[in-house]
Parts: C-alpha cells; structure tokens; sequence
C-alpha cells in the first residue's frame, strides 16, 4: 500500500446538508460556443443577411440556458 496522500477534487469533496452526506454537482456550460453553433444553425433555416436570425438565435439561447 503506497503511504503517498490522496488529492481529492474540491468537486468531490462531501458537503454535509440535513444530515447527511452528499456531493455538489457542477454544470459547465460553455456558452460561447454554443451560441457558434446556434448561429451556424440559424444560417440554414434563414437567408444570408436575413434579420430574423438574430431573434432566432436569441430564443433558443434562452432555451439552452433554461435547461
């Protein structure tokens, strides 16, 4: 058995809530390239230059962001 201490990820680490033990979950969303894709897919449903594409895009950002 090796005598070296274990490094435990401050996301693992238990957190004591009503009494009993349980671990945070963390969600990471990386929304700068989310919104890359939802501009890229908002480009195939509207023509080059049409404005609606930016209510689009800002919709289903809102969307993505609301889970």
């Amino acid at each position: 058995m090796s005598n070296r201490s274990t490094t435990i990820s401050p996301a693992m680490t238990p957190r004591r809530r009503r009494g009993r033990d349980s671990y945070e979950n963390h969600i990471l969303l990386d929304l700068v390239h989310v919104l890359e894709y939802l501009w890229r897919a908002g480009w195939c449903f509207h023509t080059p230059g049409d404005p609606a594409v930016e209510d689009w895009v800002a919709t289903q950002a809102l969307q993505v962001l609301s889970g």
